[in-house]
């Protein structure tokens, strides 16, 4: 049975790319977090439970100010997965040409906007921003 941080992991890995992390990434994810010292965030503990889109749920949160648990929790995997050769075209965008990275640019604009739409309705929808999980 994988413990909290572990499912956290899981979680926002497949939010990202899909897929489960490879068990070394949870494992150091697991560490990262420990290391940092941090309480638990009841708010990232109900993304989690829900299995809510993390990455549109952060990018509403963000701007509006919300509770900075859930941006620190990406970027630590974040910083993970970076180095790793299989992630480098996530990171990297290698060998695109000048009209496909446009096109990456405006696609990446149109859903980032999807995104803080869908995270807004998230956000309303399971009260994420109310008091008791702030």
């Amino acid at each position: 049975m994988p413990t909290d941080l572990e499912r956290e992991a899981i979680h926002l890995h497949r939010t990202f790319f899909a897929c489960d992390p490879p068990p070394e990434i949870v494992d150091r994810y697991v560490r990262a977090n420990a290391a940092c010292g941090e309480a638990p965030s009841r708010f990232v503990e109900r993304v989690v439970a829900l299995r809510l889109d993390a990455e549109a749920v952060e990018l509403a949160v963000r701007s509006r100010q919300g509770p900075p648990a859930l941006t620190r929790k990406i970027r630590i995997l974040f910083y993970l997965l970076e180095a790793r050769p299989e992630y480098f075209a996530f990171f990297m965008g290698e060998g695109e040409s000048w009209g496909s990275a446009a096109w990456g640019v405006a696609r990446s604009v149109l859903q980032t906007a999807g995104k803080y739409l869908k995270g807004s309705y998230l956000i309303r929808r399971h009260g994420l921003l109310h008091n008791d999980y702030v």
